[in-house]
């Protein structure tokens, strides 16, 4: 694998990446089911932590499919994630950054290298967040919910007319690795929660971007 000063496109998850938010929407996601029991709860909480990068509707059409043995329609489905970003969104513009991320977003720029943050979040939920950290600056384009990971990095790809070898994502969840996965380029996973899942596939693991960019520089 070939390091920073190489690529020409960068990717970016947004949650537990770029910010430190993953426990936040793991109290958020706590609190839309605490009704139905603890036991609920505690499965909500691990599939959660399991599929980090999965849109939060993907996740609730999970939770009421799995483990309240009913569907949920899209309203309902619109309604709690109404209900989730009253819950987080204060708390993510007050949460901190992962060790590193701007600076890291900085040399990238000066560089003339392009980012790109791919989130499962709701986009405009996300643009307010960015907008508010002042972080939006440093991304050519935001994508977020309901577009999938793996589609909107092959279209980057495709659009910015570049190899997949000079392209790489950082994340932290399987979901980012197997969007990298399908399109061929490069991952390294940053603050991941799964860490053994990680060592298996033998992917480069991070807990912040001061770590990486130490790492390259020796």
């Amino acid at each position: 694998m070939r390091h920073f000063p190489v690529y020409e496109l960068y990717f970016f998850d947004f949650d537990g990446v770029i910010i430190d938010s993953v426990n936040i929407k793991t109290q958020a996601f706590a609190k839309l089911f605490e009704k139905y029991g603890q036991g609920v709860v505690e499965k909500v909480i691990k599939y959660h932590e399991i599929n980090c990068g999965v849109s939060r509707f993907d996740k609730f059409e999970y939770y009421y499919k799995h483990l309240l043995k009913k569907e949920i329609s899209i309203a309902e489905q619109k309604e709690l994630s109404v209900q989730f970003s009253k819950i987080v969104f204060d708390k993510l513009c007050a949460s901190e950054e992962i060790l590193g991320a701007t600076g890291f977003l900085r040399q990238i720029r000066s560089r003339d290298g392009k980012a790109f943050l791919v989130s499962a979040s709701p986009i405009e939920e996300l643009k307010k967040i960015l907008s508010y950290k002042k972080l939006d600056k440093y991304f050519v384009e935001v994508f977020g919910a309901p577009q999938k990971k793996d589609e909107i990095i092959c279209q980057i790809i495709s659009a910015q007319n570049v190899l997949v070898s000079d392209c790489v994502m950082f994340g932290d969840a399987e979901n980012d690795y197997m969007s990298a996965k399908k399109n061929g380029i490069d991952f390294i996973a940053i603050n991941p929660m799964n860490i053994e899942y990680f060592q298996r596939m033998r992917i480069p693991i991070f807990n912040n971007f001061k770590e990486y960019m130490d790492d390259i520089i020796k």
